[in-house]
């Protein structure tokens, strides 16, 4: 792709280049090679050692590789150098969501948002959560705040549409499956 070449050829130029290296690392993670994911992030921690983003993408390739352990030591590693960091929370949530730790991974998610309100993962992460507890209005409230960051994101309005059949408001919430019809034709969970 065009994208591709344009990191190919900055990485030619400077091979521990941290944006094209963050880049290639979240692309390996996509297509499942995360070895060269953390290979990537570790290029761009050479010449940045306080690159956030290259600590998420080592700890996101460890988690996908089942090895929860390593990506809670590089999250917490990254934590202790800035403890601001919305997005390494954002992946102690994930991965104390995977260990069925809800309590704590409510707690990341929340953290994250803390420090960045408009984040949109983690919105989406602590909305996901709330509305399998039945907080429709707390689970509204996050895929709103996506929403207004990125209003044709399906995840959070069809998530938002489930909110607002929670809350008896059937006619928004059809209005918002339909909104994802319209985006995505024929999409499963919108349809359903």
């Amino acid at each position: 792709s065009e994208a591709r070449a344009e990191f190919d050829a900055a990485l030619s130029a400077d091979p521990y280049n941290p944006i094209a290296n963050n880049h290639l690392a979240e692309e390996a993670i996509r297509t499942g090679t995360y070895n060269d994911a953390i290979r990537y992030a570790r290029l761009a921690l050479l010449v940045d050692s306080d690159n956030m983003n290259a600590y998420v993408n080592i700890a996101m390739a460890y988690r996908k590789m089942g090895q929860a352990n390593l990506a809670k030591l590089v999250a917490f590693n990254a934590l202790s150098m800035n403890p601001k960091a919305a997005q390494v929370y954002n992946v102690l949530g994930l991965l104390y969501l995977s260990e069925d730790r809800v309590k704590l991974a409510i707690t990341q998610f929340e953290k994250a948002l803390h420090y960045r309100p408009d984040y949109t993962e983690a919105n989406l992460n602590l909305g996901a959560i709330i509305l399998n507890y039945n907080d429709f209005t707390g689970a509204r409230k996050h895929f709103d705040a996506v929403l207004a960051k990125v209003p044709e994101h399906v995840d959070a309005i069809l998530s938002r549409g489930v909110a607002l059949r929670g809350l008896a408001k059937y006619e928004l919430a059809a209005q918002d499956y339909e909104t994802v019809l319209r985006l995505k034709p024929g999409h499963l969970g919108a349809l359903y």
